[in-house]
């Protein structure tokens, strides 16, 4: 890879940032900035599993979408648009320069999802936060709670508010650590991972507490916090069967919170 060129590591999923040289080194930069320590240099990395190639200029105008179909998706946003194909280890973007970095985590995403899928995980919607080695899932749409929720988590460590990785691992599953964020959400962390203890569905009220959910329930409701593959009726069936098997692994409950950390004593109740 050319020195300008990155590499993000996320969890087991490595993946290459290739821009054009006419810009690399600007957009080297900003990347550099935006992701940190995700990022190492091109030379000390292990082969991507997907090479992503950005160039800048006027994309082609189209339909804000994002269309799946089997290894390959389109991406397509404001003064973006972007093509994936798994199979050939390829991805390719146009961006507008105004527009390059959002136009980038965007198609990370994508190529996130999609790859952690195939490779037997999952990228779910939900905030993950790490107390000592064990690692909690907060779950819901937007406005929520889960940023509230990473911002009343002191002393513990924020893996990600937003997007988490759920990763197979001996005997449960991990959650791992994203570099995706917004101005409006708490940062991650850094890299790291752990061990997933529960999932928690959180529900705004006026007294804490928290209450177990059906496996039934509790299956469909992670699978409804899947983005993107989550939407591709030919992945449904194996999104369901992965879903299961998290939820048989690890208990489910609905939390009920106050915008504060009480809710940590109904989370890791006192022995």
């Amino acid at each position: 890879m050319h020195s300008n060129d990155q590499t993000i590591i996320i969890g087991a999923l490595t993946l290459g940032l290739r821009c054009e040289r006419r810009h690399a080194a600007t957009l080297a930069a900003a990347l550099r900035q935006r992701y940190g320590a995700f990022l190492l240099g091109g030379g000390n990395a292990a082969a991507p599993q997907l090479v992503v190639t950005v160039a800048l200029g006027a994309p082609p105008p189209m339909p804000e979408a994002v269309e799946l179909a089997g290894a390959r998706a389109r991406v397509a946003g404001p003064g973006m648009v972007g093509k994936i194909d798994l199979a050939q280890g390829q991805a390719a973007l146009c961006a507008a320069p105004a527009f390059a970095l959002g136009a980038v985590e965007q198609l990370l995403r994508v190529a996130c999802a999609m790859l952690a899928f195939e490779a037997g995980g999952l990228l779910v919607h939900g905030a993950a936060v790490a107390s000592g080695p064990r690692g909690h899932l907060f779950l819901g749409p937007s406005g929520a709670g889960k940023t509230t929720v990473a911002r009343n988590s002191p002393g513990r460590r924020v893996l990600n508010d937003d997007l988490a990785l759920l990763w197979p691992a001996p005997e449960g599953w991990d959650i791992v650590a994203t570099p995706f964020s917004n101005p409006t959400q708490v940062a991650p962390s850094g890299p790291g991972q752990a061990r997933l203890a529960a999932l928690h569905h959180l529900v705004q009220a006026r007294q804490v507490a928290r209450t177990p959910i059906g496996a039934a329930v509790a299956v469909a409701a992670l699978a409804a916090r899947v983005p993107l593959v989550g939407a591709d009726p030919a992945r449904g069936a194996v999104l369901l069967r992965r879903a299961g098997a998290i939820c048989a692994t690890v208990p489910s409950y609905y939390l009920h919170f106050l915008p504060d950390p009480s809710f940590w004593h109904a989370v890791e109740p006192a022995p």
